[in-house]
């Protein structure tokens, strides 16, 4: 103030996230990567069959080396003597031939959580007077990536079983082509030209694309893949580029048009027939030329061999493109 005295005083200024429009589109055409698997559910209780078969365990009908854990859940290992479960009794280590895992808990028919001992020895020697017999187990966060499982009481064996977290990331988007690459072959119906990818500063947002353009009408845009038509094919005889647009509106209905050329490849032609341009000749004529030989194919400027058959072919001959 005019005396000299002042005060300081600390502002928090928020900023407010607006939606920002695509800056940019690209394709790519490396192969799009496999789908992530399904993320994991946390805290979820599953039930799994185990059933024995020539020395194995199998849960729920598959090997149980093909199944997979995920963190947090709790899985219910079900063994019924019924299901050649008598006398294997199932067993849990996070390393081979290492000690039981911490947090399995034994039932027998239901009723009070039972030693891993009595389960055991029940399994083994008096199943005929039970009906189920129960393992629970969750499955920890952050703990061992495969866990072995195996018959603490036989030599049946289940293999190794892996964990995975309760969320998996989704795999990352393919690298984008070359902008004055983008190629396709031609004959091929319903070609796939690649991936559709767009450029926006607001992470995980969603787009959809819309096609304008000269050649727009030849192709169709499905699950972000840029295609021809399912009954279009490229002809690179009639027409060796293709001109599209492309344009990508985020959720905000802020877009973003890309023009795009895709090169159509030359691909080699099966000729499609063949002229003869005289099919008479005078007789009494050693070695008469009858006639030039033509070959009709789309690729313009392709040379040809040519070779004879039939009754009489070994009355003829054709030199220089000429037969005689």
């Amino acid at each position: 103030d005019d005396a000299g005295l002042e005060a300081t005083v600390n502002f928090t200024l928020s900023v407010t996230d607006a939606a920002d429009a695509p800056t940019g589109i690209s394709i790519s055409q490396a192969p799009p990567p496999p789908p992530p698997p399904p993320p994991g559910g946390e805290d979820e209780t599953i039930t799994v069959t185990v059933t024995v078969v020539g020395d194995q365990f199998y849960f729920n009908g598959e090997l149980a080396s093909d199944f997979t854990l995920t963190e947090g859940n709790t899985y219910i290992f079900q063994q019924s003597p019924t299901d050649g479960n008598a006398g294997h009794a199932l067993a849990i280590s996070a390393t081979d031939g290492g000690a039981i895992v911490d947090g399995l808990v034994f039932y027998i028919d239901g009723g009070d959580p039972r030693t891993q001992a009595t389960y055991d020895y029940y399994l083994v020697s008096f199943y005929t007077y039970f009906e189920l017999f129960e393992i629970h187990y969750t499955v920890p966060e952050g703990g061992a990536d495969i866990l072995y499982f195996f018959s603490n009481t036989s030599d049946v064996t289940g293999g190794t079983v892996d964990v995975q977290g309760a969320y998996t990331p989704p795999p990352p988007p393919p690298p984008p082509t070359d902008p004055d690459a983008i190629t396709i072959n031609e004959n091929e119906l319903g070609v796939n030209v690649g991936t559709l990818l767009t450029t926006d500063q607001d992470a995980n947002d969603t787009h959809t694309y819309t096609l304008s353009g000269v050649d727009a009408d030849l192709f169709e845009i499905v699950e972000g893949q840029l295609k021809l038509k399912n009954d279009i094919s490229a002809n690179f005889e009639s027409k060796n580029t293709y001109a599209v647009t492309i344009t990508s509106t985020d959720s905000t209905g802020l877009s973003y048009s890309q023009a795009l050329e895709v090169i159509i490849n030359n691909v080699n032609e099966e000729p499609t027939d063949i002229k003869l341009s005289a099919t008479s000749f005078n007789e009494n004529v050693n070695g008469i030329i009858i006639g030039a030989v033509t070959t009709i194919d789309e690729d313009v400027g392709d040379t040809y061999t040519y070779s004879l058959s039939g009754d009489n072919s070994d009355l003829f001959e054709i030199v220089n493109g000429q037969l005689k």
